[in-house]
C-alpha cells in the first residue's frame, strides 16, 4: 500500500493537502517521477511514509521547494 500526499489542486480527483492511502497507480507514478506543473514548476505529489508527513507538518521536500 502506497500513501501519497497531493501538493497542488486538481491532480485527478484530488486537491492540495489530500493524503491518499492505497493510491492508484497513476498517482503513485506522478509522485515517483516527481512530475511538476509545467507553468509553475511546483511538484504535484509526493510519496509519504507512516512515520511523518501525515501529522500536518511540511515534509522535507516541501521545505526545499519553498522560496527563501
Amino acid at each position: 500500500m502506497t500513501t501519497v500526499k497531493v501538493l497542488v489542486d486538481a491532480v485527478g480527483q484530488y486537491n492540495a493537502g489530500d493524503i491518499v492511502t492505497d493510491a492508484p497507480d497513476g498517482l503513485v507514478d506522478i509522485a515517483k517521477k516527481e512530475i511538476r506543473n509545467a507553468a509553475t514548476g511546483q511538484l504535484l505529489a509526493e510519496i509519504v511514509d507512516g512515520n511523518g508527513a501525515l501529522d500536518g507538518s511540511p515534509s522535507e521536500r516541501e521545505l526545499q521547494l519553498q522560496p527563501n
